[in-house]
């Protein structure tokens, strides 16, 4: 953005939500220009899956000692080309 011209100063954000994260950036860019939060924004989105996390499941509930499997969430949830 800022090689496109577009100050620093100027608010900017991330929507992560995988394959429908482009969608979503721009169904916000119009709710946001459509309350009269901003008179132009720029949104839009590209192919992501390289930053696909791994996965840890049942963390939360801790582990005994020992190996732990993690998952690569792009097999795990089926995200392929």
């Amino acid at each position: 953005a800022v090689k496109a011209g577009i100050p620093m100063n100027v608010p900017a954000l991330t929507v992560n939500k995988v394959c429908l994260s482009g969608l979503d950036a721009i169904a916000l860019a119009d709710q946001l220009i459509r309350a009269g939060e901003f008179d132009v924004v720029v949104a839009g989105g590209q192919e992501s899956m390289t930053n696909a996390p791994h996965l840890l499941p049942k963390s939360r509930e801790g582990h005994k000692y020992g190996a732990i499997e993690m998952l690569d969430a792009m097999a795990y949830d089926g995200l392929t080309d």
